[in-house]
């Protein structure tokens, strides 16, 4: 069995089973925080270092701090990669936005010089997307050794665009499942949004 795949079914393991919460070998450490007070957060190993990952949510009102993405980023680290979390608050607001894959693409190339070497990527749904656009980039081309997307897009707009048609043709929030209650709220806040008057 490859050492890679060995480090693969603890990480696994270490999601499912593993408790929840800040782990002791583990730093926290809050780089910055954006205008919406999300937070880019690096989280290391306190003893070895074996190198370098950008973890990438997908659509969460939570961005960075999204409990289930706090706890893949601390497993992560805990088997010895520092794991950098940059929050997409285009996605956290339900909105397709240039500015998240600029985002992405300084993250990358920050942990590139936080490494000193070519980091990894780890990415999902939507932000999977936005992760392959962003190493794409001629700053963050040469930056990113490897990529695992899981769920990316092809057409990132259509699927936005269906995800629209769907609270269109389910008009009643009584029978929604988790996915279109979050879709609905999203619209709806966004839509009280656009309303307002501006001050």
């Amino acid at each position: 069995m490859m050492p890679g795949t060995l480090i693969l079914i603890r990480l696994v393991l270490n999601y499912l089973k593993g408790t929840r919460g800040p782990k002791q070998n583990v730093t926290e450490t809050v780089l910055e925080r954006t205008a919406n007070q999300y937070p880019l957060i690096l989280y290391a190993n306190r003893r070895n270092n074996r190198g370098t990952v950008v973890l990438v949510h997908g659509v969460t009102a939570r961005a960075s701090e999204d409990p289930n993405h706090v706890h893949l980023a601390r497993c992560i680290a805990s088997l010895g990669y520092r794991c950098l979390t940059p929050p997409l608050v285009g996605l956290a607001n339900f909105q397709h936005t240039a500015e998240d894959v600029d985002t992405l693409t300084t993250a990358i190339r920050e942990a590139r010089e936080i490494a000193g070497d070519s980091v990894g990527v780890i990415a999902f749904s939507y932000g999977a997307s936005y992760a392959l656009s962003a190493i794409a980039q001629p700053a963050a081309r040469n930056c990113c050794r490897a990529i695992l997307a899981f769920g990316a897009y092809y057409l990132l707009a259509d699927a936005l665009e269906h995800q629209r048609q769907l609270l269109i043709r389910n008009p009643n929030p009584e029978l929604d499942d988790t996915d279109l209650l979050y879709l609905r709220y999203r619209s709806e806040e966004h839509t009280s949004e656009l309303q307002s008057p501006c001050n």
